[in-house]
């Protein structure tokens, strides 16, 4: 039996706190600003005349925030998965890039050479992301066979499935 076309509609969660404070998040959480509730809000209002069947939220706080305002506008369930998840950065999560380079030298070394099996202290590799996401990805896929599926994600998550160049397998 030949699957139909699923298609994924991935939007970034809106704006927040740390993005503006130039922190690393991963797992770590904080709130979306105003400003982000405004990029929800007008997402959800466009969103409102796109059919989609499912909307899937990574289960962090700004990820279900965005997702929130827009099922409030769309009526959708929101459906919660640990898997689509950002990096998780470890001892990094809530630190600007100048105090990681200032007290985390040693990482940031690893992290900026992109090694894929490097592990963050006290969290997780690229390729540990990757196979999280794509895992998921795999088996929605084959789940959600001819529908459409709206996801609150993270910019790692794009990154992990869409960006050819990133291959951990």
């Amino acid at each position: 039996m030949e699957s139909q076309k699923t298609t994924l509609l991935a939007i970034r969660h809106g704006e927040t706190q740390w993005n503006v404070e130039e922190r690393f998040q991963g797992h770590g959480d904080s709130p979306l600003t105003s400003a982000g509730r405004d990029q929800a809000r007008a997402l959800a209002r466009r969103m409102k005349d796109i059919h989609f069947d499912s909307l899937i939220s990574s289960d962090l706080g700004r990820a279900l925030e965005t997702a929130s305002i827009i099922a409030e506008e769309t009526g959708h369930t929101i459906e919660k998965d640990a898997r689509l998840r950002e990096r998780n950065f470890g001892d990094l999560e809530g630190l600007t890039y100048n105090i990681i380079k200032e007290q985390h030298a040693p990482v940031l070394a690893h992290l900026d050479a992109n090694d894929p099996d490097y592990v963050i202290p006290n969290g997780e590799s690229l390729r540990q992301h990757y196979q999280r996401n794509v895992a998921w990805f795999e088996e929605r896929i084959e789940r959600s066979s001819g529908s459409t599926v709206a996801l609150i994600v993270h910019g790692g998550f794009s990154t992990a499935c869409f960006d050819s160049s990133q291959i951990y397998r």
